[in-house]
């Protein structure tokens, strides 16, 4: 298991520690939080993608990756969440078609149980 943990500081080590799984099949849990604009969250999709691919590219098989959008709780408007989680899927979709896209879901940080993450499985 690998925390790259997405800070800018540590973007250098980034290749490093994902050159280490870069020959076996691996899964990425990609998570975006969502209450960040739109742009910056659409930006880190495309980034972290784009660091996959190049790193993963003698991978044998696609990589798979899940997107989590964090925070879901943050927004109180449900038709708001809604759009937000059709826009992000709709990117991920898109930035992450040369891997193996799992899905995306949204959760509740404030429940310990969440319905969101019961039909995720």
């Amino acid at each position: 298991l690998f925390d790259l943990a997405g800070h800018h500081e540590y973007y250098s080590s980034h290749c490093a520690a994902l050159e280490a799984i870069s020959l076996t099949p691996s899964t990425f849990l990609m998570l975006v939080n969502m209450l960040q604009d739109f742009k910056d969250i659409t930006a880190q999709l495309y980034y972290w993608s784009a660091m996959i691919g190049d790193v993963c590219h003698k991978c044998p098989q696609h990589t798979s990756v899940i997107v989590v959008g964090t925070h879901a709780d943050g927004i109180a408007d449900r038709r708001e969440l809604g759009s937000l989680q059709k826009d992000i899927e709709r990117v991920a979709r898109d930035a992450l078609k040369k891997h193996t896209f799992v899905g995306f879901t949204a959760l509740n940080a404030t429940a310990l149980q969440g319905e969101e993450m019961e039909s995720f499985m």
